[in-house]
């Protein structure tokens, strides 16, 4: 279902409620089943739209991003490859590569999840939509004919009972108005597709060698919700920004605080990238201890190649 239909349906749903929502102004007795029926039907297919359009947004907002990250994999691939050619690379030049295409690779495949899990909430809104818009629209213009009928007829009792009325006296604005009580401010809240969509715009980022920016927007989220489910992904990626920065100090702290999140898939990531971070600076020793740990920690971890590869001092 593409954006144009659902704008011109609610285009139409909103003159729709508009209507009957005015009808229903002018009939104070008892309300019509028929017509209370169809406006709670009408708000459904209203919620049913707004649903399938910041679906249909989020979706087109992560296929962008996974556009982004596949292209920032085939840099490093064609990276890694003219480093391999070049007898002169060093081995830890090489080992950050693959490390990072391994990374990346994960990431996008964790998005690729993300972005089927959508799609598949896309289609099955479209499908509910569909049903709902084919169960309503008769009965929408059935009961338009009925109620413009219904109008006509109300127009001409209420000619005739004013000719009848006799004026009554006027309340006073004390009695007319009801006392109101302070309206409480309402606090803004992070819903979950709002922090999915942040996350997104901050590893774009990144990606876009934005650091700050992206630092500022893992930090924000991090602050908001720190037990989502992004949150050590966040830290994790705080901890690259500074490694890419080369502030490799302040980058091991980063990666070292990602362990303490409740959910922490990225701790063998960034117990990896410590070790990364160590070399860099020419601490071999306490490098290879920390890819030790990595074996040891996390077993089936994809980071266990990269790490075998560093002992065993081969380039392939």
């Amino acid at each position: 279902m593409n954006r144009i239909w659902t704008t011109s349906l609610t285009l139409t749903l909103g003159l729709a409620l508009t209507f009957f929502s005015g009808c229903s102004s002018t009939k104070p007795a008892e309300p019509d089943p028929i017509q209370q029926e169809l406006l709670t039907q009408l708000k459904s297919l209203g919620g049913e739209i707004s649903k399938l359009q910041a679906t249909q947004d989020e979706l087109l907002e992560m296929r962008q991003n996974l556009t982004q990250m596949d292209s920032q994999l085939v840099i490093y691939q064609n990276t890694l490859a003219e480093k391999e050619q070049d007898s002169k690379a060093k081995d830890s030049e090489i080992l950050e590569l693959r490390g990072n295409i391994d990374i990346l690779s994960s990431e996008i495949q964790s998005l690729r999840v993300v972005v089927d899990t959508l799609r598949m909430a896309k289609d099955s809104l479209d499908i509910r939509l569909q049903r709902l818009t084919e169960e309503i629209l008769p009965k929408l213009e059935q009961e338009s004919v009925a109620t413009q009928v219904d109008e006509q007829a109300d127009s001409a009792q209420v000619a005739e009972k004013s000719e009848q009325a006799t004026p009554e006296e006027p309340k006073s604005m004390e009695s007319a108005v009801a006392p109101t009580e302070p309206v409480k401010p309402i606090q803004p809240t992070l819903t979950a597709r709002e922090y999915r969509r942040q996350y997104n715009a901050a590893l774009n980022k990144y990606f876009q060698r934005d650091y700050a920016s992206a630092i500022k927007l893992f930090n924000e989220l991090i602050n908001l919700w720190p037990d989502g489910t992004y949150a050590d992904n966040c830290q994790y990626w705080i901890g690259e920004c500074y490694y890419s920065l080369e502030n490799y100090q302040q980058a091991i702290e980063e990666f070292s605080k990602v362990s303490a999140f409740p959910e922490n898939n990225k701790a063998d990531h960034a117990l990896f990238k410590i070790g990364m971070c160590y070399l860099q600076i020419g601490n071999k020793a306490e490098a290879e201890t920390l890819f030790r740990q990595v074996m040891k920690q996390y077993p089936e971890s994809d980071m266990i190649p990269r790490v075998k590869e560093y002992f065993a001092g081969k380039k392939m």
